[in-house]
C-alpha cells in the first residue's frame, strides 16, 4: 500500500467488529494508490510476479515481491484468506478475518 500510494494519498487500516458476541475481527487496509485490475489481481499474491502497468512501472519497477504473498500465507494459517477489491486509479482495498 505505501510503494503505491502517491503523495496527497491516503492508507487507512481499520479493525471491525459487528459487536461482543462475533466469531471474528475484520482487519482492512484501504488506499488511494494506483488500483489493480481483474486481471492482475489473480497474480498478486505469487512470490516475485510482477504487476506491469504504466501507473506501476513509474511508482514501483520492480513490482511486487514476496510481502502480498507472505501475508496470504499467515491469514491461511489462522484460517482465512486475504481478499482484494481493487480499480485502477481509484486505490485498493485488502481484508481479512481473525477468529477470536
Amino acid at each position: 500500500a505505501i510503494k503505491f500510494t502517491t503523495a496527497g494519498g491516503f492508507i487507512r487500516v481499520h479493525v471491525i467488529s459487528s459487536d461482543w458476541d462475533s466469531e471474528y475481527v475484520t482487519i482492512e487496509i484501504e488506499d488511494t494508490g494506483i488500483g489493480i485490475d481483474r486481471q492482475n489481481q489473480k497474480m498478486l499474491f505469487k512470490e516475485f510476479t510482477p504487476i506491469e502497468t504504466e501507473s506501476s512501472k513509474k511508482i514501483n519497477p520492480e513490482g511486487v515481491g514476496l510481502g502480498l504473498c507472505i501475508c496470504k500465507s499467515l491469514c491461511q494459517l489462522v484460517g482465512d484468506d486475504l481478499h482484494v477489491e481493487s480499480q485502477p486509479g481509484k486505490g485498493s482495498r485488502f481484508w481479512f478475518n481473525i477468529h477470536k
